[in-house]
């Protein structure tokens, strides 16, 4: 099973856009990563469905998150590099993102929602790089 850590959790919570994705979801498919109450689950293969009477948050692997993008696998390439070559210009990668799962939700809200994680505020805000 996916180890999802405190962070990423935060960060999934946060991203409400993608959030409510889910939310409005009739049911799971088989294999999302789910956290409720400090613990992280997964749907099974063949389940009959989770308890949402309680308070969940909605924790997107990475092909999900790169599905929400739409892109081919060779623009896919370009873009992850240009905020890979973007990162290193800040000097985010190494002290910023710990796991390639904060890169690819990170690049998920950039290139959507134009937003960036902030460490301090713990919440996504909007991103300091506006296209021309």
């Amino acid at each position: 099973m996916r180890q999802f850590t405190e962070i990423e959790i935060k960060m999934a919570e946060k991203a409400e856009e993608i959030q409510a994705l889910r939310s409005g979801a009739a049911s799971w498919g088989d294999g999302d990563y789910f956290a409720h109450g400090g613990k992280v689950d997964f749907v099974f293969p063949g389940m009959f469905g989770v308890v949402t009477d309680v308070p969940f948050i909605w924790l997107p692997l990475e092909h999900q998150l790169w599905g929400m993008m739409n892109y081919n696998i060779w623009d896919a390439t370009l873009i992850l590099s240009d905020f890979l070559y973007y990162l290193d210009g800040t000097n985010e990668i190494g002290s910023k993102y710990k796991t390639w799962w904060e890169i690819i939700i990170s690049l998920t809200m950039h290139e959507l929602y134009g937003k960036r994680w902030d460490d301090d505020k713990e919440d996504w805000v909007e991103d300091w790089v506006k296209e021309a």
